[in-house]
């Protein structure tokens, strides 16, 4: 069937990501080795609810600050949680310029209201785009519809938000966990496993 929509991830996908750029802030602010953070539970309960939605950006703060037992300011937190983000990747960029007006394009991203603004500052400081949003028909990010990748429950979204059929959607995600849920409603995908092929992967499929 013909593909009517096109929806990118964002890390992983069209920008570039690494945890442990975040947990060596962390071990700074702290002194506790990135290792002992990385493995916390509880911190990574605290990124999953902030991603869904359930806390706010300063609850989100306020907990990060409980479980690291530190007394910093928002911008430190701030900056230690964006240090995973690193750079747009260049032909991705290029791949949604040269789409925009052929196809919808759509972003499905598991974020928050943090990261995300952090990126439409990031886009246009690489001066590959004027922000993140521009370049978007439209925005499914799970920190606002309140649920995360791979639920299914956030595909049923997206799907009822384009009133098409699976089969008329190509998702692109670098995780198979969210591909393979995506395929079990018969949205088209492809997973990303080399940046560099993008291009190369986006087209032939839709050719």
């Amino acid at each position: 069937m013909k593909i009517k929509y096109i929806i990118f991830d964002l890390g992983g996908v069209l920008m570039d990501i690494d945890f442990d750029k975040t947990f060596e802030a962390y071990s700074k602010i702290t002194g506790n080795p990135k290792e002992i953070l990385r493995d916390s539970k509880l911190l990574l309960d605290v990124y999953l609810n902030y991603e869904s939605g359930a806390i706010t950006d300063d609850e989100f703060r306020s907990a990060i600050r409980k479980n690291l037992n530190v007394d910093v300011d928002d911008k430190t937190i701030d900056n230690a949680w964006n240090a995973l983000l690193l750079d747009f990747n260049s032909q991705a960029i290029s791949l949604l310029h040269s789409l925009k007006n052929k196809y919808p394009l759509y972003l499905l991203s598991n974020t928050n209201n943090i990261h995300f603004n952090h990126s439409n500052q990031k886009i246009a400081e690489q001066n590959l785009a004027e922000s993140l949003v521009s370049l978007f028909d439209g925005l499914f990010l799970s920190y606002i519809i309140g649920c995360r990748k791979p639920s299914e429950e956030i595909y049923q979204h997206v799907l009822e938000q384009l009133k098409c059929l699976p089969q008329e959607i190509l998702f692109i995600d670098d995780l198979e966990p969210n591909t393979i849920a995506a395929e079990k409603l018969g949205i088209q995908t492809i997973l990303l496993t080399d940046k560099n092929k993008i291009t190369e992967l986006v087209l032939n499929k839709l050719n």
